[in-house]
């Protein structure tokens, strides 16, 4: 028997005994890790503006790797497109920004090396 298994067949034991419930999460918890996941993506992109500073302003792209970067600028590109399927502004906004600030890098790492 696997691991998942056995955690699904515990977690069905525990909720047709009732000790699990089937409501949602109370939503002041819900509006807390919200407001951390914005916090934190705010965050990251301001980290990411220091990398784009030091490639284009200190022409500086050493230890950069163009394979890293060119697949976060993959990975934003199809989050983006996925936010916009999906009408999330959240997601739109924020991947198309780490395309942007991705792109930056790897044009910078091409140019400066």
């Amino acid at each position: 028997m696997t691991m998942c298994s056995h955690l699904g067949q515990r977690h069905q034991s525990l909720r047709h005994r009732g000790s699990l419930s089937n409501t949602a999460k109370p939503r002041q918890r819900v509006f807390g890790i919200d407001v951390l996941a914005y916090i934190v993506s705010i965050l990251s992109l301001l980290v990411t503006v220091d990398q784009v500073r030091i490639i284009w302003v200190e022409h500086n792209s050493s230890g950069v790797s163009f394979l890293s970067w060119g697949f976060y600028a993959i990975s934003a590109f199809v989050w983006f497109i996925y936010g916009l399927i999906h009408k999330d502004k959240v997601i739109v906004t924020t991947n198309f920004l780490w395309f942007v600030f991705s792109l930056l890098v790897v044009i910078g790492v091409v140019v400066y090396s």
